[in-house]
């Protein structure tokens, strides 16, 4: 059975099983949440869902950033899932139309505060967090992600696998966590660019350490969810293909292979951005001279990021047309470059104009496992084309950890000042090396503004 064998996988590997690129790889993918939630801690989106928590009160468990008392675990990993997944900057697992971490690490950072967890097991719990549902995510798409947000649906398998790991849950246990956890998998397309999109991730988050914690204290949940004659790949996916939760399971590590985003936005938007900078870059084009751009890509990129004309900066990050226009307009990508003034700038608005999208039957055939784009800028002095197979950042074309550690410092300059910001890399290059996950938090939250 699947998801009894997916169970057996959890319980049965230890920290000591883990390649050492897995267990760095882990590590540059916690720098990577961590600065995508220390950017967003002013967030509207941000501010809400702290606010609220701290007003429910309750039992002092684990740390939330930018608020000054510990809050329940489960409301811990809401928050810093939604603020994790606020920005728009967050990793992707391509094959499985997914971002891993905000769901995973928000949930395993979470409980292993609450536990005062070796480093080690943290380490574990993201590594294998990611390794279920990135596998899972990838054997029910692409058909699943055409109603349901994949960070949200699987995103709550793999919070309850990296909460069940830290937990110290049996194999037996790991089965019906997985199970509770996916009768909660949900996340609907319709709030795609809305408020309810980072939700998923925190709802994911929480839903993931809830099913654990019930588990742990004697809780029954179902078995067979994963493959089970009513349960998830059936009910929300028209096609499914378990060979790929098993293929070299335990001797490749999926997290090998996830993505970490150059732009701060929608991660469907960036190989237009990239082939678009790549003739701005070439030929020294400069955005008064440009007549018309055509941007062909692969189908999805068009359904979740085509939005003509954003209203609000939120939705520019879903905008294809924005999104190239003003890298065009400013010589790259910055979160800066998501403002009302920015937005409505009269040389954008005309780019935006002139933009014009369409799907390209060969790059929609290479989707997910490449997501590339080509366009054409046609100018008065000629017509220039570039194309790009895959992003800056997929692992054909990864960021060093040196990009890492420079995305990081940009992220979380605003929240920290610059002597606590090296702190924090340096707490998260030995995060293995800690016998107490929670001093590591309350070093990282603790830090002054």
């Amino acid at each position: 059975m699947i998801t009894e064998q997916v169970a057996r996988f959890v319980s049965n590997t230890g920290y000591q099983d883990l390649p050492d690129q897995v267990v760095d790889k882990v590590k540059m993918c916690i720098l990577d949440w961590l600065g995508c939630l220390l950017a967003a801690v002013d967030e509207p989106v941000a501010v809400i869902t702290r606010k609220l928590v701290q007003g429910w009160g309750g039992n002092e468990q684990a740390r939330v950033a930018g608020l000054p008392v510990k809050v329940p675990v489960p409301n811990a990993a809401l928050v810093h899932g939604v603020m994790a997944h606020t920005i728009e900057f967050d990793d992707i697992y391509k094959d499985a139309l997914y971002h891993p971490g905000a769901p995973v690490i928000s949930a395993a950072f979470a409980v292993a505060d609450y536990l005062g967890a070796p480093g080690t097991e943290l380490v574990r719990a993201v590594a294998l967090g990611y390794e279920v549902s990135n596998r899972l995510g990838a054997a029910v798409n692409p058909s699943h992600y055409r109603f349901w947000h994949t960070t949200g649906t699987v995103g709550t398998f793999g919070a309850a696998v990296a909460a069940a790991v830290l937990l110290n849950l049996s194999s037996t246990q790991v089965e019906e966590c997985l199970g509770l956890a996916g009768t909660q998998a949900a996340g609907l397309w319709q709030a795609g660019g809305t408020m309810g999109k980072p939700f998923h991730a925190g709802k994911a988050a929480m839903n993931g350490v809830l099913a654990a914690l019930l588990v742990k204290e004697g809780f029954r949940g179902p078995h067979q969810i994963i493959e089970g004659e009513k349960g998830f790949a059936a009910a929300m996916a028209d096609t499914f293909n378990p060979s790929l939760i098993f293929a070299e399971l335990g001797k490749n590590y999926t997290i090998m292979d996830v993505t970490h985003k150059y732009y701060p936005s929608c991660g469907h938007t960036h190989a237009a951005i990239d082939a678009a900078l790549g003739i701005v870059d070439t030929y020294r084009v400069r955005p008064e001279e440009i007549r018309q751009i055509k941007v062909d890509t692969y189908r999805a990129a068009l359904e979740v990021a085509g939005n003509p004309s954003p209203v609000t900066p939120y939705e520019a990050k879903f905008s294809v047309p924005y999104c190239v226009a003003a890298a065009v307009m400013y010589g790259g990508l910055t979160l800066a470059d998501f403002t009302e003034s920015k937005l409505a700038h009269p040389e954008i608005r005309r780019l935006m104009r002139n933009t014009f999208l369409s799907v390209d039957e060969e790059i929609q055939a290479a989707f997910p496992g490449k997501r590339g784009a080509r366009v054409v800028i046609d100018t008065a002095r000629g017509t220039f084309s570039h194309a790009v197979s895959c992003r800056r950042g997929d692992p054909e074309n990864p960021l060093t950890w040196s990009e890492i550690k420079n995305k990081f410092k940009a992220l979380a300059g605003p929240y920290l000042k610059p002597e606590n910001t090296a702190t924090v890399i340096g707490l998260v290059l030995e995060i293995d090396r800690f016998p107490d996950v929670s001093r590591v938090a309350e070093q990282i939250f603790g830090l002054e503004r």
